[in-house]
C-alpha cells in the first residue's frame, strides 16, 4: 500500500482539468487506503463542475466528517444542488432549527423538488412548536405539500396555531381537513409508490428484479403493508399471460371451494339442520378472521359487493378518500348465511353481530339491511326496526325489495295502530310483488279495526306524504341505471345495456329505453 503520510492530494487533482477524472482517481487512492481529510471537502469544492465531486464525499464520508464541515460547504453553495443530501447530513447530524433555516435559505425556489426531497428525510422532534412556525417562514407556499408528513407530530391545536397565520381566510373544518388529509392519509404512500414506478424500465425481466427490491426497502416504512400490496400488484402485471392464467385458475378453484361450502350451508339451513351448518360456516369465519386476506389498509377498503349496481351504489353514496377495492371472497354473504342461521335458532345477540359484520362487507346490500331490522322486530324493538327498515330504502333496485321494504311499513303502522296507513303500504307493496303475507296481514287489520280499508292511489299518496314514506326507489338510482346504461349504449355494451336498462325499466316508463330493451331481446 503506498505511504500516504506526506501525500499532499491537492498537487493531484488540482492538476486534473475534468472533474470526472478527479473522481476516477480520488475512488483508486481511496481503495488503495486513503483516508478522507476534511480538508479535502473544503479544498476541492470550489473546483468547476464539483457537484458530483461533493455528492461522492457526502454520500460515502458524511460519517467521517465534522458538522460545521459539512454545514459550511452547503452553505457556501448558491443553490445547494443536491437537497437529498443536505437533507441527509441534517437529519443525520440533528442540525438545529437555526441552521435548517440557513440552509432553507440557500436552496433554489423554483426547483420545488428540492423541498420534497428534503421534507422526506429531515425530523422536527426535537423542536418545539415555535422553532416549527419560524422554519415554515422559510417554505414557499408551493412546496408545503411536501410539508405535510411534518404534521404527522402535531395535534389539531398546535396545528391551528400555525397554520392561521397562512390560511386566514380558512374555515376551521377546511383546516382540519387539510390536517386529515395531511397525517392521515395516504401522501407518504402515494410518494413511495411514484418513486418506484419511476425507476421502472420497461423490461419485465429488470423490473421484476427491481420490484422485488423494492419491497425489502419499504418493509419498514409507514405504509409497508400498503405499499407492498402495490408492489405485488405491480409484480401480477409484469407476469406473462401463462402465469396469469395459472394464478387465476388456481384462485379460481380455492373460490369455487369456498362456494362450494356457501351453497351446501344454504341447503342445510333450508332443510332447517342449523346444527349440521353451523360448524362449517364456523370455521370458514374462523379462517377468514385468522388470516384477514382483505383487512382494509391505511389506502385501501375493500368490500364484497355482489353485483355492480351495488358498488356503484356504495361509490356514490358513501365518500371515502381511500381507494375502493373488491375483493373475490364472497364474505358479506357468508356472514349473512350466519346470521340467517343463528337466527333460525334464537340466538339474536349473536345474529346481530353477524349481521352487522356482513354489513360491513357490504354496507349496501339489501337483503342484509332487511335481515338486521328482522333481529328487532323478532325481539320487539319495533322503533329500530323501522330506523333499519328506512336505511335500506336508498339501496333498493329491485321490484322484490321495493315491495318488502313497503310490507316492512305495513307491519310497522300496523303495530303502531295506525291502520290506514298500514293498509296503504301493504296493498302499495302488491304491486311490485304477490306476496301470501298481504292477504294474511289484511285481514288481520279488519279484525282488528273493524273495517275494510279499501283506499285509492291518491289516499294512499297522501298518506305516504304525510308519514316521509317514499314511493318509489331513491332518485340515486334512477340515475345510475339511466346513466350507466346510455354509457353502455355509446360504447356497444348490450350486456351492460341490458343490465342498467333493465333495473331502469322496471320503474320509468321510457320509450327509448323500451325500444332498446326490445331490440336487444330480438337480437338486433
Amino acid at each position: 500500500m503506498f505511504d500516504y503520510d506526506h501525500f499532499d492530494l491537492s498537487d493531484v487533482l488540482s492538476s486534473m482539468n475534468f472533474e470526472e477524472n478527479m473522481l476516477r482517481v480520488l475512488k483508486i487512492f481511496l481503495e488503495d487506503g486513503y483516508v478522507i481529510k476534511e480538508e479535502d471537502i473544503r479544498d476541492y469544492y470550489h473546483f468547476e463542475r464539483s457537484n458530483d465531486f461533493l455528492r461522492f464525499m457526502l454520500e460515502n464520508y458524511h460519517g467521517t466528517l465534522s458538522k460545521n464541515t459539512i454545514k459550511d460547504v452547503l452553505l457556501d453553495c448558491d443553490n445547494i444542488p443536491f437537497p437529498d443530501l443536505a437533507a441527509h447530513a441534517c437529519k443525520n447530524l440533528k442540525f438545529d432549527h437555526d441552521e435548517i433555516i440557513d440552509i432553507l435559505f440557500n436552496f433554489d425556489e423554483d426547483n420545488i423538488l428540492n423541498y420534497k426531497y428534503f421534507f422526506e428525510m429531515v425530523e422536527t422532534d426535537y423542536m418545539d412548536e415555535d422553532e416549527f412556525r419560524e422554519i415554515l417562514n422559510y417554505i414557499p407556499e408551493k412546496a408545503y405539500r411536501f410539508a405535510k408528513r411534518w404534521f404527522n407530530r402535531l395535534d389539531s391545536e398546535a396545528l391551528m396555531n400555525i397554520w392561521e397565520d397562512y390560511y386566514e381566510g380558512l374555515e376551521e373544518g377546511e383546516v382540519m381537513n387539510f390536517y386529515y388529509k395531511g397525517t392521515n392519509n395516504n401522501e407518504s404512500y402515494e410518494v413511495a409508490i411514484n418513486d418506484i414506478k419511476e425507476g421502472l424500465t420497461g423490461d419485465p425481466r429488470v423490473d421484476m428484479a427491481y420490484l422485488k427490491m423494492q419491497t425489502d426497502k419499504y418493509k419498514d416504512h409507514k405504509f409497508s403493508k400498503e405499499i407492498i400490496r402495490e408492489i405485488a400488484r405491480m409484480i401480477y402485471a409484469l407476469l406473462p399471460e401463462e402465469k396469469k392464467r395459472e394464478m387465476n385458475e388456481t384462485i379460481s378453484k380455492n373460490e369455487e371451494g369456498f362456494d362450494v361450502k356457501i351453497e351446501k350451508c344454504k341447503y342445510l339451513i333450508y332443510k332447517k339442520q342449523i346444527k349440521e351448518a353451523l360448524p362449517i360456516l364456523e370455521k370458514m369465519i374462523e379462517e377468514v378472521e385468522i388470516t384477514q386476506p382483505f383487512e382494509d389498509d391505511a389506502v385501501t377498503e375493500y368490500y364484497s359487493f355482489s353485483e355492480v349496481m351495488e358498488e356503484l351504489i356504495f361509490r356514490t353514496t358513501f365518500e371515502s378518500r381511500k381507494e375502493i377495492r373488491r375483493c373475490p371472497t364472497n364474505l358479506s354473504g357468508l356472514y349473512f348465511l350466519y346470521g340467517n342461521a343463528l337466527f333460525d335458532i334464537g340466538r339474536m345477540d349473536e345474529a346481530k353481530n353477524a349481521l352487522e359484520k356482513a354489513r360491513r362487507w357490504n354496507p349496501v346490500d339489501t337483503s342484509i339491511g332487511f335481515e338486521y331490522a328482522e333481529v328487532f322486530k323478532k325481539v320487539g324493538d319495533i322503533e329500530t326496526f323501522y330506523e333499519e327498515t328506512m336505511k335500506v330504502h336508498p339501496f333498493i333496485f329491485l321490484y322484490r325489495d321495493l315491495a318488502r321494504f313497503y310490507r316492512n311499513l305495513g307491519y310497522y303502522y300496523t303495530e303502531k295502530e295506525d291502520y290506514k296507513v298500514a293498509v296503504c303500504c301493504y296493498m302499495y307493496s302488491a304491486q311490485f310483488e304477490k306476496s301470501e303475507l298481504v292477504p294474511a296481514e289484511l285481514y288481520y287489520i279488519i279484525r282488528k279495526s273493524g273495517t275494510d280499508y279499501q283506499p285509492g292511489i291518491e289516499e294512499i299518496t297522501e298518506y305516504f306524504k304525510k308519514n316521509d314514506i317514499p314511493e318509489l326507489v331513491d332518485e340515486n338510482i334512477l340515475k345510475i341505471a339511466y346513466t350507466m346504461g346510455a354509457d353502455a349504449k355509446e360504447n356497444g355494451n348490450k350486456d351492460m345495456i341490458a343490465y342498467f336498462w333493465g333495473i331502469f325499466a322496471e320503474f320509468i316508463d321510457d320509450e327509448e329505453v323500451i325500444k332498446t330493451l326490445v331490440e336487444l331481446k330480438s337480437g338486433r
